[in-house]
């Protein structure tokens, strides 16, 4: 008796794909999932022209979050900086430039992932008010100096010369003082040096007398110490008498 025997073969066909893009893929968000490395930037300050600024007031610091230790790079715009293998949670950026702007630009920590990072610090420079107007004033006369608003002013010598926030300076005595404007955003401050005169009297040469009806001199527009000015009458001799002529310098001068 003849047996018969059916022999079954399987075939398994297996095919393997492969694609870098998408390994890579899978392996940044495995790198990145759970990551809690944080940094941020902050600081700097804003100081006067003229100064300095002043530490630790001014410092720009880094202020980490993590697992330490942490490795992170933050830049000036111009030169980046890295620092590995920081313990601390704060970092301050040593020596920073005046007029540049810090941020940062990458942080990992003990996890060797990729952290979030932000902020920015600058240590800025504010430019002094710019002071204009008059720097002397007749004792007794007002002068107006500049800015007029957006701060206040102040004197150092009140008894020779007073100042208002909105710049009118009145003579006191004859004297000096030094007038301060302090800027009311910034706090920066400029000075002028402001001089209170005595007023001149003008001397003259006594005129006369003359006889009725003969031709005086002409009054001098000039005085003898040098004031400029006009008088109120011409000199005149039609009549016998005396007469009082007046002169009055000339607008602006510190003369009576």
């Amino acid at each position: 008796m003849k047996k018969y025997f059916t022999l079954l073969f399987a075939f398994i066909t297996v095919i393997t794909f492969h694609s870098t893009s998408l390994a890579n893929s899978f392996e940044s968000n495995d790198n990145n999932m759970g990551c809690t490395a944080v940094a941020v930037i902050s600081g700097g300050c804003q100081y006067c022209e003229g100064t300095s600024p002043t530490f630790p007031a001014c410092n720009i610091t880094i202020t980490l979050t993590g697992d330490a230790p942490y490795s992170f790079v933050y830049t000036d715009g111009t030169t980046n900086f890295s620092v590995n293998n920081h313990n601390s949670t704060t970092y301050v950026v040593p020596s920073p430039t005046a007029g540049v702007t810090y941020t940062m630009i990458s942080v990992t920590d003990d996890t060797d992932c990729d952290g979030t990072v932000s902020g920015s610090a600058i240590i800025q420079q504010i430019p002094t008010p710019v002071l204009g107007g008059a720097t002397q004033v007749c004792a007794g006369q007002t002068a107006n100096v500049t800015p007029n608003t957006g701060g206040t002013w102040s004197s150092s010598n009140p008894e020779f010369a007073t100042v208002t926030n909105g710049g009118v300076v009145t003579g006191v005595s004859a004297g000096e003082s030094t007038l301060t404007f302090t800027n009311t955003t910034t706090g920066c401050q400029s000075s002028v040096l402001f001089t209170v005169n005595d007023p001149i009297v003008p001397t003259f040469t006594q005129l006369g007398p003359y006889c009725q009806n003969a031709t005086p001199d002409a009054l001098p527009t000039t005085s003898n110490n040098g004031v400029t000015g006009t008088w109120n009458a011409a000199i005149s001799t039609a009549s016998a008498t005396t007469t009082t002529y007046t002169f009055t310098p000339t607008a602006g001068l510190c003369a009576t």
